[in-house]
C-alpha cells in the first residue's frame, strides 16, 4: 500500500520535521502559506544565511525519512 506524501507534510508537517525543526528552535507556523513559513523562519532565525539553514534542514530531513523508508532505520536514532 503506498501511500503519497505531500512536500509540505515531509518537510513541515510529519513529526520527524518538526523535531528537525525544533532542534535548532524553530517552530513551524500552521500557515498554509510557504511562502510566509520560510518568512517565519527568517524572522526567527534573524541571520542573513538563513536560507542556507533551511536548505541544509531540508536535506537531512529528506535523508532520514529516505533511510526510514528505504533502509528501516529508526527516525528517532538519527
Amino acid at each position: 500500500h503506498i501511500i503519497e506524501e505531500s512536500v509540505e507534510h515531509l518537510f513541515l508537517g510529519c513529526q520527524v520535521a518538526k523535531d528537525y525543526w525544533n532542534s535548532i528552535g524553530l517552530t513551524v507556523s500552521q500557515s498554509p502559506d510557504l511562502f510566509q513559513i520560510l518568512e517565519d523562519f527568517n524572522a526567527q532565525l534573524n541571520v542573513p544565511f538563513f536560507m542556507e539553514i533551511i536548505i541544509f534542514m531540508c536535506w537531512g530531513i529528506w535523508m532520514t525519512i529516505n533511510d526510514f523508508i528505504s533502509r528501516g532505520m529508526d527516525p528517532a536514532n538519527h
